[in-house]
């Protein structure tokens, strides 16, 4: 039984300093494509951004951008745009695919922000391109957490769901 809480007490402070160190990324669209930040603050260090498909399981990385840090690059203000090739970025990315309509993808961005203050090195959000009525082009939506609900807001995304009978 000791042995079991000592596990766990020393597990503890990793476990905390962990999930302190995620954050919210903030999805917008700029020319018909997702565009990836922080908040109102500019990207010190881009590490790496990866999109995930989350309709395939396991989920498909379909654009991984690993970035140089031996190579200086500059502070990004403003967002980082799904695709987008940095002049610093090693050999060996996956491209990006097309994005189809209705399908939930997630991006997970490594960076840090201008503020040294702040832990937080990662930065994740979930996202969708949603159908628009008549021929309208589809538009980028960030998904959020329905607090109400208990669940994703997916149904922005002009998904169907299933209700438990």
């Amino acid at each position: 039984m000791f042995r079991i809480l000592a596990a766990t007490l020393l597990l503890l402070p990793i476990a905390c300093t962990a999930t302190s160190r995620m954050g919210a990324a903030i999805v917008t669209e700029r020319d018909g494509q997702p565009c990836f930040a922080l908040s109102d603050q500019p990207i010190n260090r881009l590490n790496a951004a990866l999109v995930y498909d989350q309709s395939t399981r396991p989920p498909t990385s379909i654009w991984v951008v690993d970035i140089d840090p031996d190579r200086e690059g500059k502070a990004l203000v403003g967002c980082v745009v799904y695709g987008q090739v940095f002049p610093n970025q090693k050999a060996g990315h996956v491209p990006a695919t097309a994005l189809r309509i209705g399908q939930v993808y997630v991006v997970h961005l490594m960076a840090e922000r201008i503020d040294p203050a702040d832990p937080t090195q990662g930065y994740v959000a979930r996202f969708c391109l949603a159908p628009q009525p008549g021929n309208a082009k589809p538009r980028v939506r960030q998904i959020v957490w329905n607090k109400q609900a208990g669940r994703w807001g997916d149904e922005i995304c002009g998904l169907q769901r299933l209700e438990k009978p």
